[in-house]
């Protein structure tokens, strides 16, 4: 397995299965996840046929995987170039998926709040109309989507109320074309 070349092992979840995180033994800080886009409620991992990793399904993350772009990762051998998600998207779903986050994966919805924190800071004085076009995307996918979301908005003002991001972001409502 290529992973297993690069040194990184699988970590084993609650149920002894490996999911989609893989960790450096001797780099316990360092944590890859492989995610993907949840498909039919089934949020089992599985492994990709062509990469041989396992990959973890989470809820809403098609809407992070819109709007991709590329960035290059350097390292003493070289760069590559990858894709990762827009800043805004990713900062906005992990506002989403806050309220997701349950039993041993309730520590990480901290650090989720805090990612969003210091992305929505950093956009909210350079480019705000961005955000609120992504907000305005995301709460037009349904009530679901919508509620969740406000329930993130509504945690995070609380954690972080110098962003002031529910008066910001909370006025926002979806145009006539919401479902």
């Amino acid at each position: 397995i290529e992973s297993l070349n690069m040194g990184f092992l699988p970590v084993a979840g609650l149920s002894g299965k490996a999911g989609g995180a893989y960790l450096i033994p001797n780099e316990p800080e360092f944590r890859l996840d492989f995610l993907t886009t949840l498909h039919r409620r089934k949020d089992t991992p599985f492994e990709h046929p062509q990469l041989h990793v396992t990959l973890q399904p989470l809820k809403f993350m098609e809407f992070s995987l819109e709007s991709v772009q590329q960035a290059a990762l350097i390292a003493n051998d070289g760069a590559v170039i990858v894709n990762v998600p827009h800043p805004v998207r990713y900062a906005l779903h992990k506002l989403l998926i806050f309220g997701e986050r349950e039993g041993s994966f309730l520590s990480k919805a901290g650090k989720d709040l805090r990612q969003a924190a210091a992305i929505l800071a950093c956009f909210k004085d350079s480019r705000a109309w961005e955000v609120e076009h992504h907000w305005r995307d995301l709460i037009e996918r349904g009530r679901g989507w919508s509620s969740r979301a406000m329930r993130g908005l509504t945690t995070f003002d609380k954690s972080f109320p110098e962003l002031e991001a529910k008066k910001w972001l909370g006025g926002i409502k979806p145009t006539s074309r919401q479902k």
